[in-house]
């Protein structure tokens, strides 16, 4: 059990008894909660089938409407992310503001700025040119090329805008994350505008599930860290509540905290309840791993991926962003089975 491991290596299984207990029996119930769920959809939804089960499911389906609404929507969130990040870069004066220089010391520059020195050549020059590539992914134009054009853009701007700044530095990951399965593939899948006499590529499920998985992992990632960092006290302390407090601190002064923020970390068992839901919003995804012949369990992922970003804007505000998150949760959606299009390799068939 890694939680108890964890808990023994802190060494509060002596000096903690009863909260490293508590801790490590929370996991596992939260385990027994995804088992349950994952029963649920297993029992009661339709599934596809095949002869060669779970590999069946992930490798030999064909699914183009499935890729080209992936490509869109990831292709849509890069850009949108890539746009706001100029804005954060010159609109909050990254380039000239001492202040900025001040989160770190000046004879040790950041990786990025000594493997590749930030560009500049002017905010409205970078939004055309993020446009330019975004317009070409998402009516997919030379996908290979433009969809990882648009990727390595993202990549390198926010990479510079977190490099220099001191809040958490994982901004934008999911995007990152779920696109790099499609890196260098052909994504014109169903929808794409016809260039040339390009002959159809295949349009395989399985970079399109480890997009979902990756998305999972992420969110997972965040529930197991806090489990083995502070076990059942992120849920039953004042964790959310600080939390809350450093996003709506000195770095985001323009930016007031709401008054309903306020009211809940006000209220200890509200804001109790709260980090209790945000702890199992982050564990459901993984559901996924489980799940590639289970469409109506994944478009739960998805949809609780969704409500989860929604509720990170709405209580951590300025710090994370929301609508350029939500585009990439259309990529839990099995597009080919809910529109009637399935379609397995000679081996599989489905029921």
């Amino acid at each position: 059990q890694p939680v108890a491991a964890a808990r023994f290596f802190a060494a509060e299984w002596v000096s903690r008894p009863l909260h490293s207990f508590a801790s490590a029996a929370f996991f596992l119930a939260v385990l027994g909660l995804l088992a349950l769920i994952y029963n649920l959809f297993a029992r009661y939804t339709p599934r596809l089938r095949s002869a060669g089960g779970y590999r069946d499911m992930v490798f030999a389906r064909e699914t183009p409407t499935a890729l080209a609404i992936a490509r869109i929507a990831i292709s849509i969130s890069l850009t949108l992310a890539a746009l706001r990040y100029v804005g954060f870069i010159y609109g909050e004066g990254l380039l000239t503001d001492p202040a900025f220089a001040g989160f770190g010391p000046p004879a040790y520059p950041k990786l990025i700025d000594r493997l590749l020195p930030f560009w500049d050549i002017g905010a409205n020059a970078w939004r055309i040119v993020i446009l330019t590539v975004g317009v070409l992914a998402v009516l997919g134009v030379a996908t290979r090329a433009s969809f990882a054009l648009a990727w390595l853009i993202t990549l390198y701007l926010v990479s510079h805008y977190e490099a220099w700044t001191p809040s958490w530095s994982h901004g934008e990951a999911p995007i990152l994350l779920c696109a790099i399965p499609l890196l260098l593939r052909d994504l014109r899948g169903r929808f794409y505008l016809p260039i040339g006499r390009a002959p159809p590529a295949a349009s395989p499920f399985f970079p399109i599930f480890v997009s979902q998985l990756l998305l999972a992992l992420f969110y997972f990632g965040a529930f197991y860290a806090k489990m083995g960092l502070a076990g059942l006290a992120w849920v039953t302390t004042d964790h959310l509540a600080n939390s809350l407090d450093f996003a709506w601190g000195r770095l985001t002064a323009d930016h007031p905290k709401p008054a309903y923020v306020a009211w809940v970390q006000q209220n200890p068992v509200l804001v109790r309840a709260c980090a209790l839901g945000h702890v199992l919003m982050q564990a459901i995804p993984i559901l996924v791993l489980f799940s590639p012949g289970k469409p109506w369990a994944r478009l739960f992922g998805g949809a609780v991926f969704a409500f989860g970003v929604v509720l990170l804007w709405a209580f951590m505000g300025y710090l994370w962003p929301w609508y350029w998150w939500l585009p990439i949760a259309v990529v839990f959606v099995d597009w080919d089975y809910f529109l009637g299009r399935v379609r397995f390799g000679p081996r599989a068939r489905a029921r």
